[in-house]
């Protein structure tokens, strides 16, 4: 049976606030935040409301924004009037306004008096440029697509009188992709530093500018920053070419015209010529060469040779033959020259040296796929920083002709030999001369001969001595076998350097003749009575070693009347 009594109430609870020092301190910053959220919404009400349109002046580097009435005002960089831009990469965040989200109002490209454009600054809120970085916005561009100044030629100095100086005004820059690098003209500086803006200026309205997003922007994705262009690089100006003095036509330095100095480099065109006559002393100074592409001449007499020789101070470079050219010397007297290691050097032309002397320089006489002629003509004591003192190659055939020179006592590089002549095709013939040459050799042979083809021609009468072997005949094509239709007969082979073999040192014996081919080498003095000195086909004889490949008997037993003596 279930009672009839109310149920019991509740009993009243007493609520007791309890004040302490820390509920005192947390009451206090609730009420602050809250007055700063009232002071935030009140303040952006007022700014809200403005005057008129504005302009900002944003500069890469400077955590700044000046804001003054749109102007169309520009910065002139150390004086320059006129600038060209390309397109800024990043640029600072100065508010904190959100980036516009999609769908929302953005800035415009097309300038005028929309307030989401970004117009440059007037006069007077610009303080002082010091150098040419400035990055200043274009007036009605987006800030995507800022740019940053380059340099025409003309820099004038800007003079500043004050701080409100008019700056020209340059054509607005069309907008640019950000990926574009600046163009700087030669005489450009590289710039330096930003353009100082004054932080005192304050203008007469103020409008937030919104900051361009630093990671992703609010409401859609963005894009991350791209990279700075790269810095403005000046043109390099290429060297000012050496002047060259040219022959054209016909000419001839004559003796009262002597001694002729020739101060730098000189050239005889195509179809011109120049004639040095008897006596004349021509002085060409240090590192200057002479380039023939017409002809050289120059004929000295018994008694009044011509002479070519330095100025003094250092050697003169070269004669240099180029194709067509035609070089002849007759009675000259070369020293002095050599300056890169050679002395005359012709090319698809000819050259000729009769009864000259070519003494104290410091390179060699070189030709290639040129005649050569050279005749009673001394080659000594110079210096050869490589190759052969006398050297002739040719790839098509040709002619050479040696017949009564000394060419010895020079210093040359270890194993060159004192004349080389080379034979580099396989089908073309060339005919050599060498007849009463006297041929010494130093720390190589005294004649070297290679060839890949055909030979013909006559080596008489030649004196080979004083090297690590008299005649050398080189092949690189031995199984074709080149034909060499050569007459090797009345020549001296005396006094080689003995190999390190004791029989050869023994008896005094050194290698007098060595080929690749097979050659006929009958008739010929080998510094001994007993004959050429052979370990297999003629080991008692005690005259200079023949190498294989060689046919040497009989030989000659005394030295021959025609061969020169040293």
């Amino acid at each position: 049976m279930g009672s009839n009594e109310p149920p019991e109430e509740t009993p009243d609870r007493t609520i007791t606030i309890r004040l302490n020092s820390e509920n005192i301190i947390l009451a206090a910053a609730i009420l602050f935040l809250l007055a700063a959220v009232v002071l935030a919404v009140f303040f952006s009400l007022d700014t809200s409301v403005g005057e008129g349109p504005t302009s900002t002046t944003v500069v890469a580097g400077l955590a700044t924004a000046v804001t003054s009435p749109v102007g169309t005002a520009t910065a002139t960089v150390s004086g320059q009037p006129g600038l060209s831009t390309t397109a800024v990469s990043t640029l600072p965040t100065f508010v904190t306004q959100p980036y516009p989200g999609p769908g929302e109002p953005g800035l415009t490209p097309t300038g005028g008096n929309s307030p989401n454009t970004v117009p440059t600054p007037t006069s007077d809120e610009l303080f002082a440029v010091d150098t040419p970085s400035a990055q200043t916005p274009v007036a009605g561009t987006p800030i995507a697509n800022q740019q940053v100044p380059t340099f025409a030629p003309s820099r004038p100095t800007a003079t500043v009188t004050g701080g409100n100086n008019a700056y020209p005004v340059p054509a607005t820059a069309p907008a640019q992709s950000t990926a574009q690098a600046a163009t700087v003209a030669p005489t450009a500086l590289a710039p330096t530093n930003p353009p100082f803006i004054d932080p005192t200026a304050q203008p007469a309205t103020s409008a937030p500018l919104p900051a361009p997003p630093t990671s992703e922007p609010a409401g859609g994705a963005g894009e991350p920053p791209t990279a700075a262009p790269p810095r403005p690089t000046a043109t390099p100006v290429p060297p000012t070419p050496v002047p060259i003095d040219t022959i054209r036509g016909a000419m001839r330095w004559s003796a009262d015209q002597s001694p002729v100095i020739v101060r730098r480099d000189l050239q005889i065109a195509p179809g011109s010529s120049l004639v040095i006559d008897p006596g004349v002393e021509v002085r060409i100074a240090p590192g200057v060469a002479i380039y023939v592409d017409g002809k050289l001449y120059a004929t000295g007499q018994p008694g009044k040779p011509v002479k070519i020789t330095s100025t003094g101070g250092g050697r003169w470079d070269a004669i240099y033959g180029r194709p067509g050219g035609d070089i002849g010397f007759d009675r000259v007297e070369l020293s002095g020259g050599g300056n890169g290691g050679t002395l005359i050097y012709s090319e698809g032309g000819n050259l000729t040296v009769l009864r000259s002397q070519v003494r104290n320089n410091g390179g060699q006489i070189r030709t290639y796929d040129s005649r050569l002629e050279m005749r009673e003509t001394d080659v000594s004591g110079n210096d050869m920083p490589y190759g052969a003192a006398v050297e002739s190659g040719y790839s098509t055939g040709g002619g050479v002709i040696l017949n009564g020179n000394r060419i010895g006592g020079n210093r040359l590089a270890a194993g060159a030999p004192s004349v080389q002549v080379r034979n580099e095709s396989t089908f073309d013939t060339l005919n050599l001369d060498a007849q009463g040459n006297l041929m010494v050799g130093s720390d190589g042979p005294a004649m070297v001969i290679t060839t890949n083809g055909p030979m013909l021609g006559t080596l008489s009468c030649n004196s080979w001595m004083n090297g690590t072997n008299g005649l050398s005949i080189k092949s690189s094509l031995l199984q074709v076998a080149p034909e060499l239709a050569l007459n090797i007969s009345n020549n001296l082979i005396a006094d080689q350097t003995p190999p390190i073999i004791p029989i050869y040192l023994k008896y005094g014996i050194g290698r007098g003749a060595s080929s690749d081919l097979y050659v006929d080498m009958r008739g010929n003095y080998w510094n001994s009575a007993l004959g050429p000195y052979h370990p297999d086909l003629y080991a008692d004889g005690r005259g200079e070693a023949v190498g294989a490949n060689i046919d040497f008997i009989p030989w000659l037993t005394e030295r021959p009347a025609c061969a020169p003596r040293p």
